[in-house]
């Protein structure tokens, strides 16, 4: 109950606050929050605050304004320190390489997967002598390596797109 009673009394306080009618000219207010009388001048430029036609701002509004703007800012801050701590990391990781360009595995794959199929290729003649046989087998070797290839490529314009491998 005292509890509720406080903040009706504080809800009535914060009203008769913003219908307050002081007013300080832009040095005042610089002072007030510890900024240089340029600071005013620039949020006054920027379309935060907006002085009176006596050139004099309404104190609360003006505080409200200065304090929004001021933690809209802060919010900037934190997206921007994101932004460098992911970069940071990636950096440490290409470093560290757990981390390497999409282009540099796509050459290793490529060679990996040319020497295998060049070996593979080569299986048949190696086996047997009899035509007919070594065509059919290096017709399934060609469509094994044809169906990797095939899933090789999917797989990689998911990276490509998502970043990550699907299932």
């Amino acid at each position: 109950m005292i509890l509720a009673n406080a903040n009706a009394v504080s809800r009535r306080r914060l009203a008769s606050t913003t219908e307050l009618t002081v007013s300080a000219t832009g040095a005042q207010i610089a002072e007030l929050i510890g900024r240089d009388p340029s600071r005013i001048r620039q949020l006054k430029a920027e379309g935060v605050i907006k002085p009176r036609s006596d050139g004099r701002y309404k104190l609360v509004p003006t505080m409200q304004a200065i304090f929004a703007n001021a933690t809209a800012a802060s919010a900037d801050d934190d997206g921007l320190k994101a932004a460098k701590r992911r970069e940071v990391e990636q950096r440490i990781a290409m470093r560290d390489h757990r981390l390497i360009d999409i282009e540099e595995s796509d050459a290793v794959m490529d060679e990996v997967f040319g020497m295998l199929k060049s070996e593979l290729l080569g299986i048949p003649a190696r086996v047997s002598r009899e035509l007919d046989l070594r065509q059919k087998v290096e017709r399934e070797i060609d469509d094994a390596l044809n169906r990797a290839a095939d899933r090789l490529a999917k797989r990689a314009a998911e990276l490509r797109t998502t970043g990550k491998m699907g299932t």
